[in-house]
């Protein structure tokens, strides 16, 4: 089994628990923000743990990795559940998955903001675009495509991993290289395998929504800039203990 695969399988596992029938939920307190936190970094260091080819890493590699993309994993995993259910039909073009069992309305939901910033939810509106905090624009994309698991993983792989290598940059960076090259000809032998007619087309969309998800990520990260220099956002936790698993890396 390739070591895309692997993360492939790890991925359906970790949304194997998703329902069809889901609520709204209308306010997001402290406490989701904390959980979601949580159940996103627990998330992908078992994601992780599902290639060989990262087991194989030393343990401080594992841990850089870990720091630097269980955030933005966590978004592309809600991103990812958010398209399958569109296209089911069980989540409508204005909302997206929250958790396996509730989901949110762009247009109709409230949310604590105390522990990022002094100002009110409303008063934030600018830093919080649906469209910028939710990914939308990506996810009509993936919804256009309908891409498999394994095309799915290798979207995230690709975002996640680059995000990686270009944060620490030197051996890391070359060993982030190394892993995609891995998942790149996983993906090839997947397409040849699975005799997909104008595979080169589809890789093309895949690229397209990586263009579009960094893009809104860096139009989110110059605003939070903006709103750290003006301290209108808080950039630090200061209930957290490892501050460095909360940055944000460019």
């Amino acid at each position: 089994m390739s070591n895309l695969e692997q993360l492939s399988l790890g991925l359906q596992d970790i949304q194997s628990s998703q329902k069809e029938n889901v609520l709204e939920k209308k306010f997001i307190t402290i406490a989701d923000h904390m959980k979601q936190f949580e159940k996103a970094m627990c998330a992908t260091a078992k994601w992780l743990a599902c290639s060989k080819k990262i087991q194989s890493f030393d343990d401080d590699v594992k841990i850089k990795i870990l720091r630097t993309v269980w955030f933005n994993w966590g978004r592309l995993e809600h991103m990812t559940a958010t398209a399958k259910m569109r296209i089911r039909g069980s989540c409508g073009k204005e909302q997206l998955m929250f958790s396996s069992d509730t989901k949110l309305n762009f247009g109709n939901v409230h949310i604590d903001l105390s522990c990022f910033s002094k100002y009110s939810f409303e008063q934030m509106r600018y830093f919080f675009s649906p469209n910028e905090v939710y990914y939308d624009e990506a996810i009509s994309k993936m919804v256009e495509m309908q891409p498999s698991d394994i095309e799915l993983t290798y979207l995230i792989c690709a975002i996640c991993f680059h995000i990686t290598g270009k944060h620490f940059g030197g051996d890391i960076e070359e060993e982030m290289g190394h892993l995609q090259d891995v998942l790149a000809s996983d993906l090839h032998d997947y397409y040849c395998k699975n005799n997909f007619p104008m595979y080169l087309l589809r890789l093309k969309q895949l690229l397209k929504i990586k263009d579009t998800f960094v893009k809104l990520r860096n139009i989110r990260l110059e605003k939070y800039e903006i709103g750290g220099v003006f301290k209108v956002i808080n950039m630090e936790f200061s209930q957290c203990t490892h501050q460095e698993y909360f940055h944000v890396p460019c």
